[in-house]
């Protein structure tokens, strides 16, 4: 496995807390209660996708010892949630899978809620962060901890399958590469970490400047584009592992990232509300809107690649046609192509 000391994270000046040891635990569930959704700001962590017109996601108040809820809302009335289940603690990064959704708090634990009732795993770590699917697996899934780890396991049976260590910096987003022999880990510290998979052995480590909150992979496997603290929307080639350039810039920090179906264009969503929209494959910024009046936490295209859900620090879940965005970056990889010089004459 692996180890490295570094400095702890921008972001775990939020919150930090230990849990208890693994285990499986029965909590309480409270079912299809409606949320407020008044004027009061309604903070969502993360949103993602049940179906083209439903969504789920994690609903928290910004501070650690508050209850923390999944809820549900339809993309035409994404401002009217249904409270699925509640969490003594805030929730974070939520996934769903078939008729089973997980939640992580900040207690290092992964809730699951089924058919209206909650389980919770409880493993060693400090606060999850991210959660994603193992490639080829029904059942096991990946969590990232704020203090470096990361988990396998089985959410069937709430076994850990193994385990590794990068660093005592946080585990902000994990990614995998299009072939799925590869995972590329965002640190709080800056640096993104390339590990084989499914072996988690270290390949590579890239040297970034603040903390990296997304990361994705290119369509061909052989670039990433990050996005954190440094408001740069950086091009990294991963033979070399040098930042190739900083395609743009944001005026707040990039906290998540999504590609743009049919391109070599990617979404980036800001703590100031705003979207940007860039192409790695021109290196161009394309557009820039202001889509929410506070943060973006997280970010999600639709099944049918219609629209776009975000989760807002104060504006709930907003859904935005993804259409535009998908026009734009087109015509920017059109008029891209265009503008380069002739090939020479053999």
């Amino acid at each position: 496995m692996f180890r490295l000391n570094c400095t702890v994270c921008l972001a775990a000046a939020f919150f930090a807390m230990v849990s208890p040891s693994v285990g499986f635990v029965l909590a309480q569930n409270n079912d299809s209660k409606a949320t407020p959704t008044a004027k009061d700001p309604v903070w969502i962590s993360s949103v993602k996708w049940l179906s083209d017109s439903e969504l789920v996601g994690t609903q928290s108040q910004g501070l650690l010892l508050r209850p923390g809820k999944i809820v549900k809302a339809t993309a035409d009335k994404p401002d009217q949630l249904t409270q699925l289940a509640e969490s003594e603690t805030s929730l974070w990064s939520i996934f769903p899978l078939g008729e089973i959704t997980l939640a992580s708090d900040y207690k290092g634990r992964v809730l699951q809620w089924k058919s209206s009732n909650l389980a919770s795993f409880d493993f060693k770590t400090r606060w999850i962060r991210c959660l994603t699917a193992v490639p080829g697996s029904n059942t096991e899934i990946i969590a990232g901890s704020e203090d470096g780890q990361l988990v396998v396991f089985d959410f069937t049976s709430g076994n850990e399958i193994r385990r590794g260590q990068l660093e005592s910096a946080a585990v902000f987003k994990l990614a995998f590469s299009p072939d799925k022999t590869q995972i590329a880990a965002a640190m709080g510290d800056g640096n993104i970490h390339l590990l084989s998979w499914p072996n988690l052995e270290r390949v590579k480590s890239l040297k970034g400047n603040g903390a990296n909150w997304c990361v994705l992979y290119s369509s061909d496997g052989t670039q990433l584009i990050s996005g954190g603290a440094d408001r740069k929307l950086r091009l990294w080639d991963i033979a070399s592992g040098q930042s190739i350039v900083a395609i743009t810039s944001a005026h707040e920090w990039i906290t998540t990232l999504a590609p743009v179906p049919g391109s070599t264009a990617v979404i980036a969503g800001c703590m100031n509300g705003e979207l940007l929209l860039a192409d790695y494959g021109s290196k161009q910024p394309i557009r820039t809107e202001k889509v929410s009046s506070s943060g973006i936490w997280d970010m999600a295209i639709s099944p049918d690649g219609t629209k776009i859900a975000l989760g807002t620090r104060k504006d709930g879940i907003k859904v935005v046609a993804l259409q535009p965005w998908i026009d734009q970056a087109r015509q920017a990889a059109n008029s891209a192509e265009a503008d380069r010089p002739p090939q020479p004459q053999q």
